[in-house]
């Protein structure tokens, strides 16, 4: 069968322009996006007694006028959960930092670089106090004992012998390890006592005790991701 030259023409026509048509539509290519993120382990941080060492009321005939007042040691726990086993390091940042009486600081033997303000009454420091490893305890990481290692210089270098082991605000960091290692280990539940001492300025160095006097003391754990 033969078909006019001029239908011919026509189907022709139509067929090529169904093809274009089809070139311009379909895809021959498909973008796939991958996506995703990776989450740090989080840790939480938490203290015994509600965050608080209230030493009550203390008389202010107690105080000794020529003397440094030292107040009854305290220990609070420290404990720290994370998501998962994770290389952390702990340091202390004073929030009344500059109010720290240098004579009281001095009462508890520790240097000055270890002292907390317990902040300010008219421009007079209160007191001071200081805050160490409660040595009559024993530190645990996921349930086994374990050794604290010191840095004084933010985590570039560990040791796990120090001439003390003051809490410095800012000066130095706490890790934890297994007994023995020399770098902090991996862990997901850490508990540790706290030992905090506490001194009282001399009574004629502070305001005229006519009204309430607060210790007002405020320091912070934070924790370093390693």
């Amino acid at each position: 069968m033969h078909l006019p030259r001029t239908a011919l023409a026509g189907l022709l026509t139509v067929t090529a322009i169904a093809t274009a048509i089809g070139a311009a539509t379909a895809a021959d290519s498909a973008d796939l996006s991958v996506k995703g993120a990776i989450k740090p382990s989080a840790c939480n941080v938490n203290l015994s007694g509600d965050a608080v060492v209230d030493f009550g009321t203390i008389a202010a005939s107690s105080l000794s006028p020529t003397d440094i007042t030292r107040l009854t040691a305290t220990s609070f726990s420290l404990t720290i959960q994370c998501d998962a086993a994770t290389r952390i390091a702990v340091t202390t940042i004073d929030g009344r930092k500059g109010t720290a009486d240098p004579a009281a600081g001095s009462a508890i033997n520790a240097s000055s670089t270890a002292w907390y303000g317990a902040g300010n009454i008219d421009g007079r420091p209160v007191g001071a106090y200081t805050l160490r490893r409660d040595e009559d305890t024993t530190t645990t990481a996921d349930g086994a004992e374990a050794a604290i290692l010191y840095s004084q210089d933010n985590g570039q270098s560990w040791s796990n012998t120090m001439p003390t082991d003051w809490a410095e605000p800012e000066h130095r960091t706490h890790a934890w390890s297994p007994a023995g290692a020399s770098s902090p280990g991996a862990y997901k539940t850490i508990s540790q006592q706290w030992r905090l001492d506490f001194a009282i300025a001399k009574r004629n160095d502070l305001p005229p005790l006519i009204d309430a006097i607060p210790l007002d003391g405020v320091m912070t754990f934070q924790v370093k991701y390693l």
